[in-house]
């Protein structure tokens, strides 16, 4: 249906009438992901040829577009994603965090999309602080110097869980780049064993 769609107005019209509020760079990749989708099976874009080589019978395969803008090939990578980590992580307790961005340094990583993949790396952080204890070290930085070698024991790292997952438009499909994370509700210390947590300190996590 999309692709009946896409395919019967004009793609050209739809690039100028989004030209202002987009920069060239961005405009050519959404074309070329419209592009894209609408040769998905298309034979004449490539094809994966089967024959036998005792009766010469073949059949051919159209090559997929695998993109996420395609219904078919988005909803099998969401599909193997999520069995994959079903598969892969601990049936432990875990928390939904969303993280969101002010609404005034949206636009900043509309236009320069590499940002996008630091948000995931700024969550990690706010979580390894969470899980480090760091605002029991904070909160006793004055009976124990940095330079002490019992400011930061192992003791007090506990490795977590995380999967986090970019979002960047809401449920308006305005443009509201977010991450959604899966926080495991404790870890393994050093010695292998699991400490559970009963909460977030949420003013640790909210003061990053």
């Amino acid at each position: 249906m999309i692709k009946e769609i896409l395919s019967l107005v004009n793609l050209s019209h739809i690039l100028n009438f989004i030209n202002p509020f987009l920069n060239q760079q961005h405009l050519e990749y959404i074309k070329a992901s419209i592009n894209k989708f609408l040769l998905c099976r298309d034979i004449k874009a490539g094809f994966i040829k089967y024959t036998c080589t005792e009766c010469g019978h073949f059949h051919t395969i159209p090559i997929t577009c695998k993109s996420r803008l395609c219904p078919s090939c988005g909803f099998k990578y969401s599909a193997t994603w999520t069995q994959k980590m079903i598969n892969d992580i601990l049936n432990i307790p875990h928390r939904h965090i969303l993280f969101t961005i002010p609404k005034e340094l949206r636009a900043f990583f509309c236009y320069d999309r590499t940002l996008l993949s630091k948000l995931a790396k700024a969550v990690n952080e706010v979580m390894k602080y969470q899980f480090h204890n760091m605002h029991k070290k904070i909160a006793r930085k004055f009976k124990v110097p940095k330079s002490s070698p019992n400011y930061f024991t192992n003791s007090d790292i506990i490795h977590y869980g995380l999967i986090t997952v970019i979002h960047t438009f809401g449920r308006d499909l305005k443009w509201n780049p977010h991450i959604h994370a899966l926080v495991s509700l404790g870890g393994f210390t050093k010695n292998f064993t699991f400490k559970k947590l009963d909460y977030f300190h949420v003013p640790s996590i909210a003061g990053q």
